[in-house]
């Protein structure tokens, strides 16, 4: 069977399913989904765009191999010394994929079979559909890239045609043992300053995640601030929240004095100048990555480096 032929089946397949779905939900009287304007922020972000059994990866469809891809990522021992060094985590260059199609197909291995997940594009909230890069040399027609859904760490493979690629130079450290955030534009450090983060019940989840949505917020002055930058990575102790997955972001906040605290449910909070800055500047696709090493900088040895807090 052909590619066109499988992505023929796979659409019709998920049609069938999500029509059941739908009628029999409406049967119960609920909702399939929620649709972006129906999400509630009013206590933490949480996505529903992934809410659907149908696109999620089966288990046996991550390796060994692209697991522990992952788990060295994270544990890099270079990435250990560049922030020990107060470097960015992440040498560069940093990839990114945007979609060129209406469905973005992703596969588990670079052969480009076993396909089990798609992606529309754009995404529920308008913007274009990003993922990050970790592989676009070893295969001349496959791309490998780190992927939005729940739970995290899990990768898949792309066709190189179904993308356009680009190299950026921000990215951005969160702190957890400082609670602070520090953001790059290549070497050079932008911002360096206290932040919100998660409780001990609730925490941040530490890895290697990407920025894939900006969200502008009708209402600057309520809890989120003007924007929230949703990233790839979810809660690992919350099941679910607000009627979706447990989606961590980088938000505003209408409680600017509570910075370098740890108040939140897993996402991480700055002033709203900040965030403002932040949303005007990162592109799609920043790298965030988040740790707990003591290994990391602190507030203090960046904030003698760049004179305290600096925006762009």
């Amino acid at each position: 069977m052909d590619l066109g032929t499988r992505r023929a089946d796979l659409r019709f397949g998920r049609t069938l399913t999500a029509v059941i779905a739908v009628s029999v939900l409406t049967l119960a009287g609920c909702r399939s989904r929620q649709e972006p304007d129906e999400l509630r922020f009013d206590t933490e972000f949480s996505s529903a765009e992934n809410t659907e059994s149908v696109e999620t990866f089966p288990d046996q469809s991550l390796s060994a191999d692209l697991e522990a891809i992952h788990a060295a990522e994270s544990r890099n021992e270079s990435i250990v010394a560049r922030l020990a060094a107060g470097e960015p985590p992440i040498a560069g260059p940093i990839e990114v994929a945007t979609a060129l199609e209406a469905d973005v197909f992703v596969f588990v291995n670079a052969a480009l079979t076993g396909e089990s997940q798609w992606f529309p594009n754009p995404t529920q909230f308008g913007g274009p559909r990003v993922f990050r890069v970790l592989d676009s040399t070893t295969h001349p027609s496959a791309i490998q890239i780190s992927l939005p859904i729940k739970p995290n760490g899990q990768t898949g493979w792309i066709s190189r045609d179904a993308v356009d690629l680009s190299s950026i130079e921000h990215q951005v450290l969160v702190n957890l043992e400082h609670d602070s955030v520090t953001v790059w534009d290549g070497d050079k450090v932008m911002t360096h300053m206290p932040a919100v983060t998660g409780t001990a019940w609730t925490p941040t989840p530490t890895g290697i995640f990407y920025m894939r949505d900006v969200i502008r917020r009708n209402n600057p002055d309520g809890a989120y601030g003007s924007h929230i930058l949703a990233l790839s990575g979810y809660s690992e102790v919350l099941d679910s929240f607000a009627g979706g997955l447990p989606a961590i972001a980088i938000h505003g906040t209408n409680k600017p004095d509570t910075m370098g605290q740890e108040r939140s449910n897993g996402c991480v909070r700055l002033p709203n100048e900040v965030i403002e800055q932040l949303a005007d500047n990162l592109p799609l696709g920043t790298p965030v990555t988040i740790v707990s090493s003591t290994t990391s900088p602190g507030f203090g040895q960046l904030s003698d480096r760049v004179g305290g807090r600096r925006l762009f």
